[in-house]
């Protein structure tokens, strides 16, 4: 959280709906989640921990996010956020980078 604020981004932490089903997030699935305490969906993190879980690995993720659904910012507009999204993805890398580069130099 602390090399995020260094390029002045913001963090929510909380539980994410992760789903390896494409499009599957429907109106009421996504009303559940959010009614659950979840502050985004993703496709890709349910791979990354089951494969953690099973070989007894740390895992973590870092998001960008893309859209907000039910929102004028949603997936289908998003040539109107591209360079948003784009941004906020080059952050994001850089954010996990220097974040491992900290964690092995503090071990």
């Amino acid at each position: 959280m602390r090399k995020s604020k260094e390029y002045g981004r913001n963090v929510f932490v909380g539980p994410v709906w992760t789903t390896d089903a494409l499009f599957r997030e429907t109106s009421e699935l996504y009303r559940e989640a959010v009614e659950k305490g979840c502050v985004g969906i993703d496709m890709e993190c349910s791979a990354v921990f089951t494969l953690g879980k099973i070989y007894n690995m740390k895992t973590a993720a870092i998001m960008v996010v893309s859209d907000k659904p039910g929102t004028e910012k949603s997936f289908w507009n998003i040539e109107k956020f591209a360079s948003e999204l784009l941004q906020g993805l080059d952050d994001a890398i850089k954010i996990a980078f220097n974040t491992i580069v900290s964690l092995k130099e503090n071990s």
